[in-house]
């Protein structure tokens, strides 16, 4: 008799997958303080994300490699997930001063969720990168906070376990309904099911989208009530952008032909009341914060309800696709705009930080000529090529708002700017206006909003 084969062992490719490795790796140094309870890993933390960054950009690449058997795949759009995500996990941690040395570690563990949320290609890769990721955004905002903001972190750590327990549940019904637990083999798959139940596939997509919402897009400073301490707005900037780029990688690979297939016909409307809902709710919710901080906070979800609309009117994957340019264009100008977020203070540095902000904010808003007006106008051009009349209104309405969100602050700023400078003024300051460091990284991460308005920067070029 012949030998039957029971088990195949994957072919592990983990050159490609370094990054992570070094982030892992990064993520363990929490465990320091139990051996050695005066170590400060600052530096070590802030070194480990500079390899991972610096692996990250010589890891880009155009191929679809599995680097530890089926349930992760590295193509292009997750390298450049990837890259966004480590190198501003790499920002944060420049600037970060927590209560805890361990917020490092685990803003690294998120950064490794991250990664391999845009790498997700089965139900079970796609869970463990949920779970790491909300895992370690938990616990980074836990130990870089204290008092209520613990009690903050602590609460949105619960929504984002809500949020995991109900993918969870939606994931095993629609994996057990379409038979296989490929997630891009789930659309073929169901268009050979022609007879489910006709509210099946709707309630099913539904709950998935909600246990995304959940645990994904939270905003982690809405739990905190008042004007009391929250979030530092850099760890907040980087919770409501990490995941929904590489949330943005993961559906342009997986759904951009899951939207047109003939077993999910109903996806696209569905696709395009979720991203309505995003879109609109994230920014009528921030129009109505006054904290700079919180509104920028909300108004990423309205930008995230965007990219989601680019996927049903731009489904063509192509390496660098409108759902990731949106989102990638939003990444420097959000992290800037948070790095620099406060209340006004006198002293040499806030006409200069006023500038910035104003620039980066004008790119969010997708105004002429920086890098936010051109996804836009993709995106308002692939609606019109597809007859979507629900997608223009949803994007004409959110643009709208986006610029009350966006703008409004900037006349409250420049208004109360002083006329005259005392002498006397040293440019100290007691306010929580941000200090030069922070001001250079967002005035760098300016330049590259122009570059890349200006066409002088294109990321897709950067691709082999």
């Amino acid at each position: 008799m012949g030998g039957v084969q029971v088990l195949e062992v994957p072919a592990f490719q983990l050159a490609v997958w370094r990054p992570e490795l070094v982030l892992a790796a990064t993520a363990l140094l929490s465990l320091a303080p139990l051996v050695w309870p005066h170590l400060r890993l600052r530096v070590p933390v802030m070194a480990g994300l500079a390899v991972a960054t610096g692996l990250a950009a010589t890891g880009l690449s155009t191929g679809s490699v599995a680097p530890a058997g089926p349930h992760f795949l590295l193509d292009g759009p997750a390298t450049l997930a990837r890259l966004v995500v480590v190198s501003l996990a790499l920002v944060v941690q420049l600037v970060l001063k927590p209560r805890d040395d361990r917020a490092g570690p685990m803003l690294a563990l998120a950064a490794l969720g991250c990664c391999l949320l845009a790498q997700a290609a089965t139900l079970g890769g796609l869970l463990t990168a949920v779970a790491v990721t909300v895992l370690g955004g938990g616990l980074a905002a836990w130990y870089a906070g204290q008092g209520t903001s613990r009690i903050a972190a602590a609460q949105w750590l619960g929504a984002g376990g809500l949020g995991f327990g109900v993918l969870t549940f939606a994931g095993v019904l629609w994996c057990g309904v379409a038979g296989t637990l490929d997630l891009a083999a789930v659309a073929p798959a169901l268009a050979l099911r022609p007879s489910l139940p006709p509210l099946m596939l709707p309630i099913l997509l539904c709950l998935g989208g909600a246990g995304l919402a959940l645990a994904l897009l939270t905003e982690p400073d809405r739990f905190q009530a008042g004007d009391g301490e929250g979030s530092a707005p850099v760890l907040v900037a980087w919770f409501t952008l990490a995941p929904a780029v590489a949330l943005a990688a993961l559906l342009q690979r997986l759904l951009a032909s899951a939207v047109s297939a003939p077993g999910l016909t109903v996806a696209p409307t569905l696709t395009v009341a979720m991203a309505g809902i995003l879109t609109v709710g994230g920014f009528v919710a921030a129009s109505a914060q006054d904290r700079l901080p919180r509104r920028l906070a909300w108004a990423a979800t309205g930008q995230t309800g965007l990219a989601l609309l680019a996927l049903v009117a731009a489904p063509a994957e192509t390496v660098v696709g409108l759902p990731l340019a949106i989102l990638m264009a939003m990444a420097p100008a959000h992290m800037g705009a948070m790095l620099l977020a406060g209340a006004p203070a006198g002293g040499r540095w806030r006409e200069p930080q006023l500038m910035v902000l104003s620039g980066l904010l004008v790119s969010l808003a997708a105004l002429p000529p920086l890098a936010g007006w051109r996804p836009r106008l993709d995106l308002v051009a692939a609606l019109q090529t597809g007859d979507q009349l629900f997608g223009l209104v949803v994007v004409s309405v959110g643009s709208l708002l986006a610029l009350v969100v966006y703008l409004r602050p900037l006349a409250d700023l420049w208004r109360d700017l002083p006329t005259t400078t005392d002498p006397r003024d040293d440019g100290a300051s007691t306010t929580s206006w941000a200090p030069l460091a922070p001001t250079l990284l967002a005035a760098a991460l300016l330049a590259g909003v122009v570059g890349w308005g200006l066409g002088l920067l294109d990321l897709a070029a950067l691709l082999p």
